[in-house]
């Protein structure tokens, strides 16, 4: 009875191993897309984040220029990674008219 209790406690124990190993397997439709691809257009939106410190306190306050520093570092980071890959061609998206905001918004 002990020996079927460990057998079940071990094979328990080894499922969680055994499914991170499937699910970090290669996707057969990644793996078969060729590098030979032309680069694929991509329309890049100006990201929208907020950034606010908390004091010790609880009290919350938006930090302006550390919002527009993040913003403006993630907006890098994605055209440096799309850049880099060489599968993205990186599309800014034009000003917009007051009204055309409006609508966007």
């Amino acid at each position: 009875m002990r020996l079927v209790l460990r057998l079940v406690l071990l094979l328990f124990l080894s499922l969680p191993g055994l499914g991170l190993a499937a699910f970090s397997a290669v996707n057969p439709r990644l793996a078969s897309l060729s590098q030979d691809q032309p680069a694929r257009k991509v329309l890049l939106l100006p990201p929208q984040m907020f950034v606010a410190e908390m004091s010790a306190g609880g009290v919350i306050q938006k930090q302006d220029d550390w919002t527009k520093q993040a913003s403006e570092n993630l907006l890098a980071a994605v055209e440096s990674y799309a850049r880099d890959s060489g599968r993205f061609e990186i599309m800014r998206m034009p000003r917009l008219s007051s009204e055309e905001a409006e609508i966007v918004e």
